[in-house]
């Protein structure tokens, strides 16, 4: 260890300027990096609507897709702008009710169903399909051109409307919560720190990490947009711990007399097993993520454990070289603490710690208790807003056509006949408003080649017959799961081999999935980072009290939307549970660590007394910022699994925060004569005395 740290301050500019230039190629690199909008992509293969989604997009070619409803328009008017819009760049095709009847015959001869499908109180309902996908900037720009035809009485709705409208929304929303993000770290860096520079020593660090982590995501191809714009914040306010750890040693070190070089030399040593216990422990809760069935816990694991173990080494390569260059200035902006000493909190906090132990069980047992029923939300959300035009056009089209929340069924081509039983068995369903299909479209005895082609297109392929159904549920709720199961039984009864899929149908796969995910990942997480626990302490009871500690802050803060009566997005609960464990388990260890050492030439209650001194304000800090950070974060986006996530990871924080020093404290004291006959090496056993 010693040969390196020398390397590392002797070598300090080499390394300062190749992190540099790594972060600058980096974010060069950060500009190929391509973000999936589409939950549903992060499926295992063997789920029933993945696989029905990529038959889909190869043998039907349908990518993207959205409802236009024209009001106020003649049918010949009509005509005209579906001809004009045919002819866009980027759109496929253009189905209305001219492609499924004979449009130059009266209206009244036809069949007021299919009609009013279409044509509807002087309003039409036409469904545009796009060459390239919902996420495609072609399909934006087609989208873009339709509503600049169509003016303001035309109303856009459906997949790829919703798609542009979340990647302009994110966009939008990653740029401002990182400005006040960024604002508000630097103003409790400013708060807590006891120079002026220090705060900008800090940013500089992680900021060449944010980048490098950035651009090394190329090597993953894509990301998805929650992890896009979550993962730069999350990591820089996770990661400053380590850079705050090491200054905070540093500046002790200073003040005992030490030269900047021996002072910084001496300060990665004496901290380098808390932050990389810190570091490490972190990791793990990321990357078991990656053990989830449902993928997207693999994208969001596996950039943020890469993200920390590139904050990991920058603050042991980049920091001490811009301290030891920064040196002077350091000692020039110094100020005096804004912070109040923590002698007397945590004397205060000591003297009651039975009384603290007694509200941290009240609370933790309970909150528990009531994770076991919580309710959740599984799909792609984001906030109403209902001046938001996108929101005003589907309200518009629901108005005058009734719920539109499709879904596709996919069964072999061939069985007529079968296809017209299975139809007029979907049509009597409680759960379907409608079926479109070659067999409700004409009799079985009907040559499908004498159909116009763009019929056969849209409900034929090589191997394939298509349903569309239209769903009379919400895309997410009890009655709409009863949905998907009423009609992939009904598919079963009739083939060996269906494929349903759409907003619903990938739903309920994701809730399939994701229920069984939870349990495995938060045992592999708990199970990995006590290992790494024990490894850094040697001891088998304090990997149990410091679980305890943070397990139960994880509880209290699960537990708080049960007794709220909100709902909670299932992706950000089963992300938090092994996040907020991984970030924030930190603050115990440094704490743990900073009693042990205390122990050597204190009693018990001293001992605690000083570990608070000591390592309360690095815990004080670095949970103001992961707080600060995410809650900015969840107070400005729309996307509703982002929202909830951000808020129950700062919330989390604070609590784990409040039982690093509430209950672990009480917690290590009572429990010292354990702790001394299970570690290997423990301040009190008969061979160190």
């Amino acid at each position: 260890m010693t040969t390196i740290i020398r390397f590392i301050i002797r070598y300090r500019i080499f390394l300062l300027a190749l992190c540099v230039v790594l972060a600058l190629a980096s974010l060069w690199m950060s500009t190929g990096v391509k973000v999936n909008y589409s939950l549903s992509d992060y499926l295992p293969q063997d789920m029933n609507s993945k696989e029905g989604a990529d038959i889909l997009q190869e043998e039907f070619s349908q990518n993207g897709s959205a409802s236009l409803m024209l009001t106020d328009r003649s049918i010949p008017r009509i005509l005209d702008i579906k001809r004009k819009i045919e002819r866009m760049e980027g759109v496929k095709s253009v189905i209305w009710l001219d492609d499924v009847v004979d449009i130059k015959e009266p209206l009244s001869l036809q069949s007021p169903d299919t009609v009013a499908e279409y044509y509807k109180d002087g309003k039409a309902l036409l469904t545009i399909s796009f060459t390239e996908d919902n996420h495609s900037p072609l399909t934006h720009s087609a989208l873009d051109d339709i509503q600049t035809l169509c003016g303001d009485t035309g109303y856009l709705s459906g997949p790829a409307v919703n798609t542009r409208s979340m990647m302009r929304g994110a966009g939008e929303d990653i740029s401002r919560f990182t400005i006040v993000g960024l604002g508000i770290v630097l103003v409790l860096l400013i708060l807590t720190t006891s120079s002026y520079i220090e705060p900008l020593i800090f940013l500089i660090t992680l900021g060449v990490a944010v980048a490098i982590n950035m651009g090394t995501n190329l090597f993953f191809g894509s990301v998805s947009f929650i992890t896009n714009m979550a993962a730069n914040v999350l990591q820089m306010a996770i990661a400053m711990d380590y850079s705050i750890m090491l200054l905070h040693r540093f500046t002790e070190e200073r003040h005992e007399g030490r030269e900047v070089k021996e002072a910084m030399a001496e300060s990665i040593r004496r901290t380098f097993s808390s932050i990389s216990a810190s570091a490490f422990t972190t990791i793990a809760g990321f990357a078991s993520l990656a053990l989830m069935r449902y993928r997207i816990g693999a994208d969001m694991g596996l950039v943020l454990a890469k993200g920390i173990l590139i904050s990991l080494l920058t603050v042991l390569l980049v920091l001490p070289a811009l301290v030891i260059i920064f040196s002077k200035a350091i000692e020039k902006t110094h100020h005096r603490p804004f912070l109040p000493p923590f002698n007397k909190l945590g004397k205060g906090l000591i003297r009651l710690r039975f009384a603290g132990l007694a509200l941290a069980l009240l609370l933790a047992v309970p909150s528990f208790l009531a994770t076991q029923h919580l309710t959740f939300s599984y799909g792609e959300t984001t906030s109403p807003d209902e001046t938001d035009p996108v929101y005003v056009a589907l309200h518009k089209t629901e108005e005058a056509f009734g719920r539109q929340n499709t879904a596709a069924l996919l069964v072999p081509r061939g069985d007529r006949l079968g296809e017209e039983e299975m139809a007029d068995e979907l049509d009597k369903s409680p759960y379907v408003q409608d079926v479109r299909g070659l067999a409700t479209l004409v009799s079985p005895a009907y040559p499908s080649e004498m159909l116009p082609q763009a019929v056969r297109d849209r409900f034929l392929s090589e191997g394939y017959s298509l349903y569309v159904l239209k769903l009379n549920t919400e895309p997410e709720s009890d009655a709409a799961f009863s949905a998907v199961e009423a009609i992939r039984g009904i598919a079963q009864d009739h083939y060996d081999t269906y494929y349903l899929t759409g907003v619903t149908p990938s739903t309920y796969d994701i809730r399939s999935v994701a229920k069984t995910d939870f349990t495995r990942v938060n045992l592999i997480c708990v199970g990995i980072i006590g290992l790494i626990l024990l490894l850094t302490f040697r001891s088998l009871s304090l990997p149990v009290l410091i679980l305890a500690a943070i397990e139960s802050s994880i509880w209290i803060n699960m537990g708080i939307p049960y007794f709220t009566g909100s709902q909670l997005s299932f992706l950000g609960y089963l992300i938090v549970s092994a996040l907020q464990l991984g970030a924030t388990v930190d603050y115990a260890i440094l704490y743990t660590n900073r009693y042990r050492e205390n122990l050597y030439t204190m009693d018990r209650k001293r001992a605690a007394v000083q570990a608070i001194t000591d390592a309360g304000p690095s815990i004080l800090t670095s949970a103001a910022i992961l707080a600060g950070a995410t809650l900015s974060m969840g107070f400005i986006t729309s996307v509703q699994a982002v929202r909830e996530m951000a808020i129950l990871i700062g919330r989390g924080a604070l609590l784990s925060m409040g039982m690093v020093f509430v209950l672990l404290p009480a917690l290590l004291i009572l429990s010292d004569r354990v702790i001394r006959y299970t570690s290997l090496s423990w301040p009190g056993r008969k061979e160190k005395a």
